[in-house]
């Protein structure tokens, strides 16, 4: 059945029925439509809510499990004898961190400045890649001193210098 008829029935059925008749029909429609809201939409939400409620204690108790264990590996490490330590140069952690974001290829340049800071030149990876592997640098202890970062606005790659040093070191 086209529009154009459903219409044509429509107007005829709706121009049959007296006013109290209209009436009615539409508060039955007005309680279907409202029925259908209730059901479909806030129920499923209410739902929801309630299973993340009964589901927040858990993990915030998982959250302070987690905290708990890394103060606990912080206390284990500080008991680590100093003497069994291996030093890794600095220019070594920075490449391994690259390698395992697939961005070793990218490096241009590792120069050692001393024991506790390295330049670096990298180039032909979005600039989003570099930041967040200079936000890996720093969770090890890595940090930015100096940083000069170039988008090539034709291919949207770029072109990274950065002084980067270990924390805690002047």
């Amino acid at each position: 059945m086209s529009a154009e008829r459903f219409l044509q029935v429509w107007r005829g059925f709706w121009g049959q029925r007296s006013t109290r008749e209209r009436c009615l029909i539409q508060l039955a429609g007005g309680v279907i439509a409202l029925a259908l809201l209730y059901g479909g939409i806030y129920t499923p939400l209410a739902e929801r809510r309630h299973a993340l409620e009964r589901r927040l204690p858990e993990l915030r108790a998982q959250y302070r499990l987690s905290l708990a264990q890394v103060t606990e590996i912080e206390r284990l490490r500080q008991r680590v004898d100093p003497l069994t330590k291996t030093v890794i140069p600095l220019s070594r952690q920075v490449e391994s961190l690259a390698m395992a974001r697939a961005l070793a290829a990218h490096l241009v340049s590792i120069t050692s400045l001393g024991t506790s800071k390295v330049q670096v030149i990298a180039e032909g990876r979005p600039p989003a890649e570099w930041m967040q592997w200079l936000l890996d640098l720093r969770s090890q202890g890595i940090v930015l001193e100096n940083l000069n970062l170039t988008v090539d606005k034709k291919n949207g790659q770029a072109h990274l210098r950065a002084a980067l040093v270990q924390a805690g070191t002047p």
